[in-house]
């Protein structure tokens, strides 16, 4: 799994990294962009350490054989102190904030102290052999060493989880109150990662190998580290991510009106605006048409519309019954139900309307069986009404004639 999730979440931390670092003369006026950027540092930092041969470079460096595990863990601590920081901004007034970051920075700075006093000690004794009796319980400073890197560790995510917790309360639903519970919950699965490892120094000192449960504490502490940097960041991308959710849907709905609006506008080609493309022509107006594209998404309903409208005189209500009497029997929800009575009234009426002299509409009432009133909903009525509006025109056509019963 860390083969996986580690290098993403590298390139992840990276890319937020780099892309901040031409602001970064200006973060030191806002102290919770810096927070954040130095939160993603200390991320990069740690998942490139973890999963590069940059590892194997950097034991030995300063004298100390296993360098890495002690500059990664005390990243991880410094991760932490920095999110920590940044949901304190958040949650308290800027002046009570200033103290808890001065108070919480200080205790860290102490403990990163005692971390390399103390991996320093037991360095020449643990290190180099990875076997995990030898590893957990070779050393008395190396334990000492891990129980208050994880304990720190610990009780930080502890209180991340309850102050993202409490700031989401005060949040409408946004996408700043949903990163706020996903950087919550990755904060309480990486305490499996620090349970686990604090059971492995007690059942070391008893002879106990739990190497196979290794898996377990690497995925807590991945798992748990990457949804603190997306809920961290969540309120940041989220809403670009729902921007384009939206225009790909209504992408889809456009695309799937076409088989409804090409019958319309065949029949009366003075629904639409602009004569559509066509050819390579067609091609050349995409790019146009996805710069503005809700005028287009807009245009599309408003002539789909239009047309239906015209076909007022020739919409039969018999059809309209024997096809909701065929609709019933298929078992069709009420919005699908509807929208097959729709499309089957429309294919049947544009059969005998006969052309575009036949157009003689004097209602301005419209037919639709539903009338959204914002966009998006109208479209996926219409689309709706498309979709069976293709599957009524492949059927016979005697299968839409009224019934006597």
């Amino acid at each position: 799994m860390t083969i996986i999730i580690y290098p993403a979440c590298a390139v992840f931390a990276w890319v937020f990294v780099l892309s901040g670092a031409r602001r970064l003369p200006r973060l030191h006026r806002d102290p919770e962009r810096l927070a954040v950027w130095l939160m993603f540092l200390a991320f990069a930092l740690v998942f490139t350490i973890g999963s590069s041969p940059l590892r194997r470079h950097l034991d030995g460096f300063a004298g100390i054989k296993e360098f890495s595990t002690w500059l990664a863990q005390s990243l991880v601590v410094s991760y932490s102190v920095a999110a920590l920081a940044l949901l304190q901004l958040w949650n308290y007034e800027r002046e009570q904030a200033r103290r808890r970051i001065v108070a919480s920075t200080a205790a860290v700075v102490a403990v990163l102290v005692s971390m390399a006093v103390f991996f320093v000690l037991s360095n020449p004794v643990h290190a180099g052999n990875h076997n995990f009796v030898h590893w957990y319980a070779s050393s008395g400073y190396f334990d000492a060493y891990l129980v208050i890197y994880l304990v720190t560790f610990g009780a930080t995510n502890v209180e991340i989880a309850r102050l993202c917790v409490r700031f989401a309360r005060m949040m409408t639903a946004s996408w700043l109150r949903t990163g706020l519970r996903a950087t919550a919950v990755g904060a309480l699965i990486s305490l499996v990662y620090v349970a686990d490892r604090l059971t492995d120094v007690v059942v070391a000192h008893f002879g106990v190998n739990l190497a196979a449960w290794d898996p377990l504490p690497e995925a807590g502490a991945s798992i748990g580290s990457m949804l603190i940097m997306l809920g961290m960041t969540m309120h940041m991308w989220g809403p670009r991510a729902s921007d384009l959710a939206h225009r790909s849907r209504r992408l889809r709905a456009y695309r799937q009106l076409r088989p409804l609006w090409e019958a319309l506008y065949t029949r009366d080609p003075g629904i639409a605006l602009d004569a559509p493309s066509a050819g390579l022509a067609r091609w050349r107006a995409i790019p146009r048409k996805l710069r503005d594209f809700d005028y287009h998404v807009s245009r599309r309903v408003i002539e789909v519309r239009d047309g239906v409208l015209a076909l007022q005189p020739y919409l039969d209500p018999d059809v309209a019954r024997c096809a909701r009497a065929a609709a019933v029997q298929d078992g069709l929800s009420a919005d699908e139900l509807e929208a097959a009575v729709e499309a089957e009234g429309i294919r049947v009426a544009l059969e005998r309307s006969g052309g575009p002299d036949a157009v003689r509409a004097t209602s301005v009432h419209v037919a639709m069986n539903t009338a959204p009133e914002d966009l998006d909903a109208e479209l996926v009525w219409l689309s709706t009404v498309s979709k069976y509006f293709s599957a009524a025109r492949k059927r016979p056509s005697e299968a839409a004639v009224p019934v006597n019963i």
